[in-house]
C-alpha cells in the first residue's frame, strides 16, 4: 500500500506544472464596509503576478503600481474627504470591488484585557446594544492568533455597527467611536487588535 502511494505521488511530480497567472488579491483589512482615513494619502496594497500592473480607484482618485519580483504592490491614493458611501476598485488581471466604503476617522484599538473586553460585558450592556444603530461606525476585529514572525495578513472583516454586531466589539473602542462620531459628524472606523 505504501509503495503504490509513493509511486502515484512520484508520477504526479513528473507532470509538468502549468503556471496560472496569480490573481490580484488584497489583505483582509480591505473588505466590504471598509472605512478609509480622511484627509491624508490612503495606502492600498496587496499581491499580484510579478510585473503585473495594478490600478486602484476610489471616487475620482486613482493610483497605479507594478508588482515587484515577489508579487507585492502598494499605491497611495490622493487624500479623500468624508462624503457619501463609495466603492474601492482594484484592477489587474482580475478585478476586485470593495462595496459600501466610507471615508472618515480610523483608529486602532490595541492593548490587552481592558481593550479586549467586549460591549456585551460592559456596564449597561443591554441598553448600549439596543441603541447601537450606527451605520457610519464600522469595526474590524483582528482574529486572535500567535506567530513567531511578522505576518502579511490577518483574519477579519469590516462590520457595520448594529445591535446585533456591537456586542462582540471592544467596549472601550465602541464608546470612543460613538463619542467621536457624535462630535465630528463623520464616519468612524475602529480596528481592534487586542
Amino acid at each position: 500500500m505504501r509503495w503504490s502511494v509513493f509511486v502515484a505521488a512520484g508520477a504526479l511530480s513528473l507532470v509538468p506544472a502549468v503556471a496560472a497567472p496569480a490573481a490580484v488579491r488584497l489583505p483582509a483589512v480591505f473588505s466590504d464596509n471598509l472605512v478609509l482615513q480622511q484627509g491624508v494619502p490612503v495606502p492600498v496594497w496587496g499581491w499580484a503576478e510579478p510585473g503585473e500592473q495594478v490600478r486602484v480607484t476610489c471616487r475620482d482618485r486613482e493610483a497605479a503600481a507594478t508588482a515587484d519580483a515577489s508579487g507585492r504592490w502598494r499605491v497611495k491614493l490622493p487624500a479623500l474627504q468624508p462624503g457619501p458611501k463609495t466603492r474601492l476598485e482594484i484592477r489587474g488581471s482580475n478585478a476586485i470591488t470593495i462595496e459600501n466604503v466610507l471615508v472618515g476617522e480610523v483608529w486602532l484599538c490595541s492593548g490587552q484585557s481592558n481593550m479586549a473586553m467586549p460591549v456585551s460585558r460592559a456596564a449597561n450592556a443591554e441598553v448600549a446594544q439596543q441603541q447601537a444603530n450606527h451605520s457610519e461606525i464600522r469595526f474590524f476585529q483582528v482574529a486572535s492568533s500567535h506567530a513567531a514572525t511578522p505576518q502579511d495578513d490577518c483574519e477579519g472583516r469590516w462590520v457595520v455597527c448594529s445591535p446585533e454586531t456591537v456586542g462582540r466589539f471592544s467596549a472601550a473602542g465602541y464608546f470612543f467611536a460613538e463619542d467621536l462620531h457624535r462630535r465630528l459628524k463623520m464616519p468612524v472606523g475602529m480596528l481592534q487588535a487586542a
